[in-house]
């Protein structure tokens, strides 16, 4: 219920509190003053959300927003309603791929264009192909310092597991890297005493 006004004042119709003219919420029983006029906004940004008056919709949120204390939870729901209407009213520019993908963009294009030398160094360079690909997502997110140490890294790693197959005498590939997840050396297992496994 929203406060009452008389000639002396202006009182809590929640518990009859007397009230300063700025207070939002009772100082005795805790009420907002404004409860009724809340709830009326509340429903009427609601309504305009819903029927796709975004603009509206955020006038009568920011409305509430004046009449409740900062400190309030209610404060802060209010603030996320206003601010998922922010985002659908000035939503963020889609994401140019081509900017963001940038070496591994200029790679893949050369590679679409030239087919043929495709399939060949696919045949022939899987290894060479998933490295750069991997460096290339990498710089393009996080620049060529981080690309670069992330991929050595990742190299010496499975360079450790190739080496340690062939050392066993089994037969393996080069490591394949798989662009924003690792890199995997492929080997035949099948029937490989487990504490061999464990060394590998």
């Amino acid at each position: 219920m929203p406060a009452t006004t008389s000639t002396q004042g202006t009182y809590c119709a929640n518990c009859g509190s007397a009230l300063s003219p700025e207070a939002l919420v009772c100082p005795n029983c805790r009420k907002f003053t404004h409860s009724r006029h809340l709830d009326d906004l509340a429903s009427r940004a609601r309504h305009a959300s819903a029927i796709g008056q975004l603009a509206a919709a955020r006038e009568f949120w920011q409305a509430a927003l004046s009449l409740l204390p900062p400190e309030s939870s209610e404060y802060r729901a209010v603030q996320r309603e206003i601010e998922k209407l922010n985002s659908r009213l000035s939503p963020k520019p889609a994401t140019d791929w081509k900017k963001r993908l940038g070496p591994a963009g200029v790679v893949i294009a050369a590679l679409l264009k030239y087919k043929s030398a495709l399939f060949l160094i696919l045949a022939k360079g899987k290894f060479f192909i998933s490295i750069l690909l991997f460096l290339g997502l990498y710089w393009a997110r996080f620049g060529w310092w981080f690309a670069f140490g992330i991929t050595v890294s990742v190299l010496i790693h499975e360079m450790g597991h190739y080496v340690t197959v062939r050392r066993f005498g089994f037969s393996s590939e080069l490591p394949m890297f798989l662009p924003g997840f690792g890199a995997f050396v492929k080997w035949n297992g099948a029937n490989v005493d487990t504490s061999v496994r464990a060394q590998i």
